[in-house]
């Protein structure tokens, strides 16, 4: 890899963990807004819990919504060994995440995939 493919790499990576720190900081806000703000509309995503899978940023969305809703007070939201890898115009963020009050369930973001598109990058989970 050329030096100019291994620092545009690095920006990448370093814009995918940012994003992920504003979807942790969202998600302990209990902001339905900013954490659907980085799905992609055609996501597919699978949970711990009923529905495992999710098809659409709109049927995430609803279960944030049921979460925060069945959650008082604040949400302590931890990702742990993230993992970012690029290749080409693609990058994909693996990580485990824990939630508290444990007794309730938390809909798991368990990996990211984003895309870089003019400059920009949208992350999907």
């Amino acid at each position: 890899m050329t030096d100019q493919g291994e620092k545009e790499e690095s920006v990448a990576e370093g814009i995918i963990r940012r994003q992920i720190e504003d979807l942790v900081k969202a998600i302990r806000a209990k902001d339905i807004d900013g954490v659907t703000s980085f799905y992609a509309p055609d996501l597919v995503s699978f949970d711990l819990t009923p529905p495992l899978r999710h098809c659409g940023a709109n049927g995430k969305r609803r279960a944030w919504e049921e979460a925060f809703a069945a959650l008082s007070g604040p949400i302590a939201y931890e990702v742990r060994d993230p993992s970012v890898t690029i290749n080409g115009g693609l990058g994909s963020f693996t990580a485990s995440t824990t939630s508290t009050p444990r007794s309730l369930a938390v809909p798991s973001t368990r990996g990211c995939a984003g895309r870089r598109a003019s400059g920009k990058s949208r992350a999907s989970g």
